[in-house]
């Protein structure tokens, strides 16, 4: 099984959802293709996006992993905690054509069922929190711009001028970074709007 997972930064995953979406970050996805025997990470609403065929014809299966999985320990975790577990299901697994689509099933093995049921239940503990998925630092993921900047910022009133404010958004954006945290909103466009307001004030 391939593992092509290859994240350089913790919050690589961590990406803001759909604007008025009851969640504010969006789901990150450990997908196994049985067929292609491939196994990726990545971050989609199912919801709006819809299901792809693979997944939806038992070709491919999707594990939802916590909001808070970093990203560049990923591939160490699958390769360590994943791939020893699903070794005899990759050689179990056959796809099939039913008259209408490829559809993906395990061969008859009461074995390779009891297998599956078990990677479930190990899956299932990680998305609930509870498990050995690699976590970014405490406080981090997704932030509104307005919330991670309710004090304002050093360096920043009315006589400000565009290069300031560039260098100001610059040191925020690195801070940010360095608590795991991915600002969702223009930086540059709030501080600006802040300006404004000292300016009026």
């Amino acid at each position: 099984m391939k593992v092509n997972i290859d994240y350089q930064n913790s919050t690589d995953l961590i990406t803001p959802n759909y604007r008025g979406d009851c969640d504010r970050q969006m789901p990150i996805w450990l997908e196994i293709d049985w067929e292609n025997k491939e196994i990726t990470a990545y971050t989609r609403n199912f919801r709006v996006g819809g299901t792809p065929a693979n997944i939806w014809h038992g070709r491919a299966d999707v594990y939802h992993l916590p909001n808070n999985t970093d990203a560049s320990r990923l591939k160490g975790w699958v390769e360590s905690d994943v791939i020893p577990r699903i070794k005899s299901l990759e050689a179990a697994y056959e796809s099939y054509w039913d008259g209408s689509n490829w559809r993906g099933r395990w061969k008859d093995d009461d074995t390779v069922e009891t297998i599956y049921d078990d990677f479930h239940e190990f899956m299932s503990s990680q998305e609930a929190g509870n498990g050995s998925v690699p976590a970014i630092l405490d406080g981090g993921g997704v932030w509104d711009v307005w919330d991670w900047l309710q004090d304002l910022p050093e360096g920043l009133d009315a006589n400000t001028t565009d290069a300031e404010l560039d260098a100001i958004a610059k040191e925020i954006l690195s801070e940010a970074n360095y608590q795991d945290v991915v600002l969702d909103g223009d930086v540059v466009a709030f501080l600006k709007n802040r300006r404004e307001d000292l300016k009026n004030e």
